[in-house]
């Protein structure tokens, strides 16, 4: 990831939409690896102690933002696949009921983490940290940024490498469900030191609300 940038989706967007939509996607990537620069790899970023400058929930939201500004890319993929090849509804057939075990959760292995890409908006608390000092042994705490931040990277990491499943999941679930795109940006913008990324959130909003217009017919 910090080496070469991931391949955009298989899937051929409009000209314009893809001159609009590659610099995100370039940019979500780079966010990526630089916070793979600042702390390291998700499986080592758990087992940190402490972080200089208290800046670890910022960092926490820094990556929602960031997600977020992905999941609009794949809402713009999801709307072009419908247009151009939905995916099949794919039934079950009867199969005989067996106990399902999961896979165990290892630590120091990421891969099999159970952690979720980010869903549509909901309203969460903002946590302020100001010079507090971090609790002893912090990665026994209750609630752990840095768990936190490692999650995010992880699952941030596994759309940017293989977008096509999460494409198109959503492309299913956009075709079964009414699903909406705010179409104004926040008239209120972050503070000062609070605007990374802000920009590109309101341009990847707003190519997925153009992709979702009923009366868009490229």
């Amino acid at each position: 990831m910090t080496h070469a940038l991931p391949l955009l989706p298989d899937i051929a967007l409009p000209s314009g939409v893809a001159r609009q939509i590659a610099p995100l996607w370039r940019t979500a990537a780079l966010a990526l690896a630089g916070f793979i620069t600042r702390f390291g790899a998700p499986a080592d970023v758990r087992r940190l102690n402490y972080c200089e400058g208290h800046f670890l929930w910022r960092t926490a939201a820094m990556l929602r933002r960031v997600q977020k500004i992905v999941r609009y890319i794949l809402v713009v993929y999801a709307a072009r696949l419908l247009k151009t090849a939905p995916p099949s509804e794919t039934k079950p057939g009867p199969v005989a009921r067996q106990s399902r075990k999961q896979r165990p959760v290892i630590a120091g292995d990421p891969a099999t983490w159970r952690v979720g890409f980010v869903t549509p908006p909901r309203w969460r608390p903002v946590r302020v940290i100001r010079d507090r000092r971090l609790p002893e042994n912090f990665a026994r705490a209750v609630r752990n940024p840095l768990l936190v931040i490692a999650h995010r990277m992880e699952s941030l990491r596994r759309v940017l490498e293989a977008p096509m499943p999460f494409i198109t999941r959503l492309a299913r679930r956009m075709r079964r469900d009414v699903f909406k795109v705010l179409t104004r940006n926040p008239k209120r913008k972050p503070p000062p030191g609070r605007r990374d990324y802000y920009r590109d959130l309101c341009d990847a909003r707003e190519a997925a609300r153009w992709a979702l217009h009923p009366l868009n017919s490229s």
